[in-house]
C-alpha cells in the first residue's frame, strides 16, 4: 500500500505569519501520494499528467485549475511535460475583512465542483498576477505581507470571473485549443467531429490538431479517450448504474467495446473495478490500479 506523505507549512513559507507561497513546478515531475496542512490552488499552464485525487483519477491539461483542500489526498503520475503552477494558502493566516470561504472551496465543496478550466487568454491575464505574487511573498517586511494577500485576493477574484466548468462551453473561448476544449467538455456523451467544429469557425483542422499536441502533449483523441474513462471510474465508485448505462453517459456507444478499452488500460473489468472502489471508499488517496496504469503506457 503506498503509503501517504505530510508536507508541512514550514517547509515552503516564508514566515510563520506569511499566509501564501508560489511553488512553480516546470516540470512537475512524478510525485507520490501526499496532503498538506494548507490548502492549494493548482493551475496548469501547458503539457499533461495523471492526477490521482481522493484515490480517483484523473487527466489534467493546460488550462486545468484544482482547488486542494488539507483534507485531500493527492499524486502525480505518468506526467507528460507537465507544467504547473501551485498557489498554497493557509486560511487561518488571511486577515483582509473579506469572506473568503465563499471565494474559496473548501471541504465543503465537492471534489467534482472544485475542478475547473480557463481558456488561454484567462491564463494570459492571470500569469503576471501569480508573477507578482510571488515575488511579494517572498519577501518579510510588513508591506510585503499585506501585498500578498491584497494581490492574492485579486487572483482569487479573477480565477472566479473567468472560470468555467469542465462539462460547459466557455463562452469567452476564441483560440483554436479552447473551442476543442470546451466542445469536448460539453459532448462528453457525443461524438466530436472536429471538421465541423473548424469550419463553423473557419479554422484549419491540421493546425488545431498541431497546436493541441504541442500544448497538451496528446492527440485529441486521446485526450478525450483519457477523460471518458476517468469518468467512468468516477461513475462506477460512486454509483449502482449498469455498466451499459455507465459506457453511454461517458461517451461510448458500444458496451462491448468499453469493457474492452477499460480491460485493456486498468487490466481489471469495470464490474470488479466497481466492486473494489466502493469496497475501500473513496477518500483513501489511493488508486488500486495505479501499477497496471504505469505499466500500460499511453491508454489513459
Amino acid at each position: 500500500m503506498m503509503r501517504s506523505l505530510t508536507l508541512k507549512r514550514s517547509d515552503y513559507f516564508t514566515g510563520a505569519a506569511h499566509p501564501v507561497a508560489v511553488e512553480h513546478r516546470y516540470p512537475q515531475d512524478i510525485f507520490p501520494l501526499h496532503s498538506h496542512d494548507f490548502d492549494e490552488i493548482v493551475i496548469v499552464w501547458r503539457g499533461n499528467g495523471l492526477h490521482i485525487w481522493n484515490g480517483l483519477p484523473y487527466r489534467i491539461t493546460y488550462g486545468d485549475v484544482l482547488y486542494v483542500t488539507q483534507q485531500d489526498k493527492h499524486y502525480y503520475q505518468s506526467v507528460e511535460n507537465l507544467e504547473l503552477v501551485n498557489i498554497l494558502f493557509c486560511r487561518d493566516r488571511l486577515r483582509l475583512g473579506t469572506d473568503w470561504n465563499s471565494l474559496l472551496p473548501g471541504i465543503e465543496t465537492h471534489q467534482e465542483s472544485r475542478s475547473w478550466r480557463l481558456t488561454g487568454e484567462s491564463l494570459a491575464l492571470i500569469h503576471p498576477h501569480i508573477e507578482r505574487l510571488a515575488g511579494e511573498c517572498s519577501r518579510k517586511d510588513l508591506f510585503s505581507l499585506r501585498l500578498t494577500e491584497s494581490i492574492f485576493l485579486e487572483l482569487v477574484l479573477l480565477l472566479m470571473r473567468h472560470r468555467y466548468q469542465a462539462n460547459k462551453p466557455a463562452s469567452h473561448a476564441r483560440r483554436d485549443i479552447d473551442l476543442v476544449m470546451a466542445a469536448l467538455g460539453s459532448n462528453m456523451s457525443e461524438r466530436f467531429e472536429l471538421e465541423s467544429l473548424c469550419v463553423q469557425h473557419q479554422l484549419s483542422p491540421r493546425s488545431v490538431r498541431d497546436t493541441f499536441k504541442q500544448v497538451t502533449g496528446m492527440t485529441i483523441s486521446r485526450y478525450q479517450m483519457q477523460r471518458r474513462l476517468c469518468h467512468a471510474i468516477n461513475l462506477l465508485s460512486s454509483s449502482e448504474l449498469p455498466i451499459s448505462e455507465v459506457a453511454s453517459i461517458s461517451g461510448f456507444s458500444d458496451s462491448n467495446y468499453f469493457s474492452v478499452i477499460f480491460q485493456k488500460t486498468f487490466n481489471q473489468s469495470p464490474s470488479h473495478c466497481r466492486r473494489v472502489l466502493q469496497e475501500r471508499g473513496t477518500g483513501r488517496g489511493h488508486f488500486p490500479f495505479s501499477d497496471h496504469l504505469l505499466s500500460s503506457g499511453d491508454n489513459v
